[in-house]
């Protein structure tokens, strides 16, 4: 019992209560961007007032790539430790959760009870149902889960992502350099083409095109700072 006192308070000691604020902040945000989409277009047209303020909390989804960066690479990790790790903390609760949805959704939407949804569950639907989960494909009612697939890829590249994400000369040239190029290929150029109506005839086509790498990069970028800073 004392060990586990003693294991208690030295997670507390190294939690950073500043991040868990900020996920609470973005659950909130990300609550508020399911509201608002009921909001968007009304009678009159489009509600620009709306877009606007919601536009102040499209930030929640990449903060949390940033904060998944932060941590993901302060120990390293064998490839049946991230295979396990998937497995156990995403991959089989995120398959339990849809497998429920699928089968008592409508006594979820109150269509049903619950003893008919049993009495209705159809083995050869449900058969078709785990081949498609078995490809990673989100059936309805379940294409929310996104952000779960997205955070799966993410891992899938972990024994790559682990070879750049070193606080060493080499591995932060590369790291920073591949930013530098993703800047200047979704953001600077683009901005710079709506803004001013100009062709620019320059495509940079980036290594990892998947805009979930930047963010978990530049959460580790965060974490390097925050271990000079205040460490």
């Amino acid at each position: 019992y004392r060990k586990r006192i003693y294991k208690l308070r030295w997670i507390m000691r190294k939690r950073i209560y500043s991040l868990d604020l900020l996920r609470i902040i973005c659950c909130i945000y990300v609550i508020a961007i399911h509201i608002f989409m009921s909001y968007r277009v009304t009678d009159q047209g489009i509600s620009y007032n709306i877009l606007f303020v919601e536009s102040f909390t499209r930030c929640c989804v990449p903060i949390f790539f940033m904060i998944t960066g932060f941590f993901m690479f302060k120990k390293q990790k064998t490839l049946l430790e991230v295979c396990e790790y998937l497995f156990k903390r995403i991959v089989m609760p995120t398959l339990l959760l849809l497998a429920f949805i699928q089968v008592f959704s409508t006594w979820l939407n109150g269509t049903n009870t619950l003893f008919e949804c049993i009495l209705k569950l159809n083995f050869h639907y449900m058969i078709t149902f785990f081949i498609m989960l078995l490809g990673w494909n989100m059936p309805e009612p379940n294409f929310w889960l996104w952000y779960i697939t997205t955070l799966v890829q993410i891992y899938f590249f972990y024994p790559l992502l682990q070879r750049i994400c070193i606080d060493k000369k080499e591995e932060n040239f590369v790291r920073r350099s591949y930013l530098a190029i993703c800047f200047l290929a979704t953001m600077f150029f683009p901005t710079i083409k709506e803004i001013f109506m100009v062709n620019i005839p320059v495509y940079i086509y980036t290594p990892l095109p998947f805009y979930a790498f930047v963010y978990i990069l530049i959460g580790y970028e965060l974490s390097l700072f925050y271990e000079k800073r205040f460490k």
